[in-house]
């Protein structure tokens, strides 16, 4: 199975104050008049007055009276809470169009983040200790509840494996060079569920 890919905007801007405001001046001309934020223009007015305090606050850092240092200090803090609400929005519209979530991160001025999505399989099997034995693993549930196994030689006709309390049971005495089908369902509060997706394997 193909992973499942999530991509996440991403900042990361420079320690050195004059080009971190050039690289938050590059996301406010990107995101300014892009078709994926039609909502952002008020933000990214705010935005561009907050970064042009910034910049006269941090030369006056360097060349002003005592105390320069702290309002510079305080109005890099009011811009990089800017572009965090820059990236949630760029976020939010990349979630709602995962097919081009890419794209629209990218289109804002910012950096793609690409994390694979893993998730528990339902049912897994595999080699158990002995020879013939396999070892089935089902997602566990919360709260009480049973688990209901099924075995195949084709597939298609099942027969049903002892039923457990534990989201794993062992299947013994299989024949070896042999492909068997696996499936489970669970019965809890909620009712029963349907039957798991069909794992299989070769027994040993």
């Amino acid at each position: 199975m193909e992973p499942v890919y999530r991509y996440f905007a991403a900042l990361y801007g420079s320690r050195v104050v004059t080009t971190y405001v050039k690289e938050c001046r590059t996301v406010v001309s990107k995101m300014t008049g892009n078709a994926y934020f039609p909502t952002t223009t008020p933000l990214l007015t705010l935005v561009s007055t907050h970064l042009d305090a910034l910049e006269a606050a941090e030369l006056a850092a360097h060349n002003g009276p005592k105390g320069s240092a702290a309002v510079r200090n305080d109005a890099l803090l009011v811009v990089r809470s800017d572009m965090r609400q820059l990236k949630a929005g760029v976020q939010s519209a990349a979630d709602a169009d995962v097919t081009h979530a890419q794209t629209i991160i990218e289109s804002a001025g910012m950096y793609v983040a690409k994390r694979a999505m893993t998730a528990k399989q339902v049912l897994a099997a595999r080699y158990g200790s002995v020879p013939g034995e396999v070892n089935l693993d089902a997602k566990a549930f919360k709260g009480q509840g049973s688990y209901q196994w099924q075995m195949s030689l084709d597939g298609k006709t099942w027969s049903g494996l002892p039923g457990t309390v534990k989201a794993s049971t062992v299947v013994s005495g299989l024949t070896a060079a042999t492909i068997y089908y696996f499936q489970v369902r669970t019965l809890t509060s909620a009712g029963l569920s349907a039957w798991s997706t069909t794992v299989s394997i070769i027994a040993h």
